[in-house]
């Protein structure tokens, strides 16, 4: 088994940004374990689909209890570090306006944006309690929109979540 040197969590705010209103939608397990004697089946990561579009993913990448996790689902997105990430509108994650992401580590997401190209992404960091705790931008280039995540930030404090505003 490997060993953990520090516990992955992530913060309950950025869980309840992620969270979807509808209740008509399907789950893909991504890198599942169907049968497993003494724990049952288990998945270290998921995508839900709405209306045959992905609308949250939660992808563990690297070492964990769970093995080693994805770090990418089909061509939408790829991962450095483990993280969730969902659309905020009813659009799928490669099409939404809005996006939440929950960070599990420092890393970076990239995700496929048919039609974005040369668009611009807002990115807040927010901290605990609701404040901003950094602002910045990028854009849409060679059809990714890539977005930076991190635990902390310069001043230690933790980030419970990141909004992705792209116009």
């Amino acid at each position: 088994m490997p060993r953990i040197d520090h516990a992955i969590w992530i913060s309950p705010g950025s869980l309840a940004q992620a969270l979807r209103p509808s209740n008509t939608f399907s789950i893909r397990p991504i890198g599942a374990d169907y049968i497993s004697p003494t724990r049952g089946a288990r998945t270290p990561s998921w995508a839900r689909l709405q209306n045959n579009e992905v609308v949250l993913l939660a992808l563990r990448h690297g070492e964990s209890l769970e093995g080693v996790g994805a770090a990418e689902f089909e061509d939408i997105a790829q991962i450095t570090a483990s993280v969730v990430v969902a659309s905020r509108t009813g659009d799928g994650i490669q099409r939404a306006a809005r996006l939440a992401v929950g960070p599990y580590g420092d890393g970076e997401l990239r995700i496929q944006r048919p039609g974005d190209e040369g668009k611009h992404a807002e990115i807040i960091e927010h901290g605990w309690g609701g404040r901003t705790e950094n602002r910045s931008g990028v854009a849409v280039e060679n059809r990714k929109l890539v977005i930076p995540f991190r635990e902390r930030t310069n001043q230690g404090s933790p980030v419970e979540w990141i909004e992705v505003n792209v116009g």
